[in-house]
């Protein structure tokens, strides 16, 4: 049954807000009462074969639950509704919970279960050892994963499909070109604060977290530093972009250049405005694909929407969109006269 919009967004909170912070603070208020069974220092790290690499106070088991668990779900859901809210108020239309989102609900409780029930039997396993011994992490990570799966399924299916008002692509009056004459439209679209200070530290820690792991001689720490760097490069990168329609068609690069996209003339059946919600469209910021549609999203609002020869459709937000489109659809126009 479909339900009204303002009922699948009350679920999505449910799900995506409410149960897992629920979950993560029972979940630390079970590790803390246990925290007198444990030692003081216990195991906190495992290496990819299952052993323990790394040890730590107990009391980091509660804490990170908490605020990893509380943190995650709190931001992710509160971004997803703030863009469906802007989404509807500058669209001037009544939208319920969108398929990305709900996939977003149902991922955030899937994940925060994985991060509840992995510490939770982490610490159980530890504090009822007969003696003094670290556990492998093979058990509990099999159920937190079966857990995070089986409590992700359920949160799809506990969010209805909501009920949208299909919003129509604006079709654009091609701009008066001569044959002879040419044009040229640029614009910058730089991503929108919230998503990129969430962007840019969620780079940055796991830039940190590699530099720490070297800093105390982790194997691994390398691995993590270069990840980091190159995450950090990438996310800096492509937080602003140049966005460009001549007579090659449209071309979209990052500040630094790379990497660069381009749809020349031939291949466009035609260019058109859109509205983009980032969340209920794309799951999210960035450079974001769906079935049939690639998008590069820096924020809520106008954008380019051009669909190619072959029924793709290649998205970019933009201010005065509408100039950009009706360019590109009078190049590609003329080219295909």
């Amino acid at each position: 049954m479909i339900r009204r919009p303002d009922q699948a967004r009350r679920r999505f909170i449910l799900v995506g807000i409410v149960v897992p912070v629920v979950m993560s603070a029972i979940a630390a208020i079970v590790q803390t009462a246990l925290l007198p069974s444990l030692p003081e220092t216990v195991a906190i790290h495992w290496s990819m074969t299952g052993e323990a690499d790394g040890f730590g106070p107990a009391w980091s088991f509660p804490v990170l639950t908490l605020a990893m668990g509380a943190g995650l779900s709190v931001l992710l859901g509160v971004t997803a509704l703030a863009s469906e809210r802007a989404a509807r108020r500058a669209h001037a239309r009544t939208g319920g919970v969108g398929g990305q989102t709900r996939f977003l609900g149902a991922l955030v409780l899937g994940t925060v279960t994985f991060l509840s029930v992995l510490p939770t039997a982490l610490v159980i396993t530890q504090a009822t050892a007969a003696e003094p011994d670290v556990p492998m992490v093979g058990a509990p990570l099999l159920a937190g994963l079966a857990a995070g799966v089986v409590a992700g399924l359920a949160g799809w299916f506990a969010q209805p499909a909501a009920a949208r008002e299909d919003v129509p692509s604006d079709p654009v009056e091609p701009l008066p070109l001569g044959a002879d004459e040419s044009a040229v439209w640029v614009r910058t679209a730089t991503t929108s604060l919230a998503p990129s200070v969430v962007l840019v530290a969620a780079a940055l820690l796991v830039l940190g977290i590699g530099a720490w792991l070297v800093a105390t001689g982790e194997g691994s720490g390398w691995i993590s530093l270069a990840l980091g760097l190159a995450l950090t490069l990438v996310v800096g990168g492509g937080l602003v972009h140049r966005v460009v329609v001549d007579d090659t068609g449209l071309t979209v690069r990052t500040v630094v250049g790379l990497p660069r996209w381009r749809v020349a003339p031939h291949d466009i059946r035609d260019a058109e405005v859109v509205f983009v919600n980032p969340v209920g469209e794309f799951g999210g910021w960035g450079w974001r694909w769906t079935p049939g549609r690639f998008g590069i999203v820096t924020r809520a609002g106008e954008a380019i929407q051009v669909t190619k020869r072959d029924g793709k459709q290649f998205v970019v937000t933009v201010d005065d969109a509408e100039t950009g489109a009706a360019l590109l659809q009078a190049v590609v126009e003329r080219t295909q006269a």
